[in-house]
């Protein structure tokens, strides 16, 4: 009996044992699969570090790459920058020389338009027109701003105004008469108050007397429109000459006209001939110069001419 019990006993052990080998097992098929599910997991993990990785490596290559393309772009600006401000100064020191030549230009000229009595800035400053229109509104000052090319257009401007000036000078010298009438030449009464010739009595004399040959060639002193050609009371036989600007030459006393009312003529084109038609004791040329209908000395229009034509 004490044997059954024993076997009994050893059975139950054996059960045990076999029970909690199942029990072991089943517990070593689940440590497995979350091996096997842990090295699933590793391996995903180790690809998307892979792929985390070369991304980062591909983000790092563009960062280097853009730093470098913009270190390059900031050459090449600052490389521009120093071209362009290279060539607003050369722009300048053209700009400003050409300015000091113009400014030089025009002293020169209203020195000789001085020189005949008359001011030049009477001479290119024309009337302002007025506006019949109502305006107003508060008073806005405008500045000039520091904006890039500010100092140069600003230049530019000064030179524009500069260059306007001379332009309206030399038009103007160009129809100022300064040039002689006759070739060779005497004064025999010069412009101004003076005792008349005939019956000796104190006279305003507004024109130039020249004496020369008689026949002598008289010449236009400047290019104009012949106005008037013919007998004129006692200027004899005369001539008028529009030049533009205001100005106006007379040639009296002549022995021939050989240019009609109308017709152009150029600076040193032969118009008449010296001569003692009208009013006059002896073959000479009566010369006056006007402006705007003023009488004019036509001796300072031929000393200035001097300098004009020597320059």
């Amino acid at each position: 009996r004490q044997y059954e019990t024993e076997l009994v006993s050893s059975k139950r052990r054996q059960d045990e044992i076999a029970s909690i080998k199942g029990k072991l097992k089943t517990k070593l098929k689940n440590i497995e699969q979350r091996m096997r599910s842990l090295n699933t997991h590793n391996f995903k993990l180790k690809g998307n570090l892979s792929s985390i990785s070369g991304s980062l490596e591909s983000a790092l290559a563009e960062r280097n790459s853009a730093l470098m393309l913009n270190e390059r772009l900031n050459e090449r600006t600052s490389e521009l920058s120093k071209n362009l401000e290279n060539l607003q100064n050369s722009e300048k020191n053209v700009i400003a020389r050409l300015t000091l030549t113009t400014v030089d230009e025009i002293g020169v000229l209203e020195k000789f338009i001085s020189r005949t009595g008359i001011q030049p800035k009477q001479l290119i400053t024309g009337k302002k027109r007025t506006s019949t229109l109502g305006q107003g509104g508060p008073f806005l000052e405008v500045r000039q701003g520091n904006e890039p090319g500010a100092f140069l257009k600003s230049s530019i401007d000064i030179l524009g105004a500069r260059l306007d000036r001379l332009s309206k000078l030399k038009r103007l010298v160009g129809v100022i008469p300064f040039s002689p009438p006759l070739e060779h030449f005497s004064i025999s009464s010069h412009f101004g108050k003076r005792r008349d010739p005939i019956n000796r009595r104190w006279a305003m004399h507004y024109g130039l007397d020249l004496t020369g040959f008689k026949k002598a060639n008289v010449y236009a002193t400047s290019p104009g429109k012949v106005v008037k050609s013919g007998h004129k009371g006692k200027y004899g036989k005369f001539i008028e000459i529009d030049h533009g600007g205001g100005f106006k030459t007379r040639y009296g006393h002549l022995y021939k006209t050989l240019v009609k009312r109308g017709q152009e003529v150029n600076f040193r084109q032969k118009i008449g001939l010296l001569g003692n038609s009208g009013r006059s004791t002896g073959s000479h040329l009566h010369y006056e110069v006007t402006h705007n209908g003023k009488q004019k000395n036509p001796w300072r229009f031929i000393k200035a001419g001097k300098y004009v034509y020597k320059n």
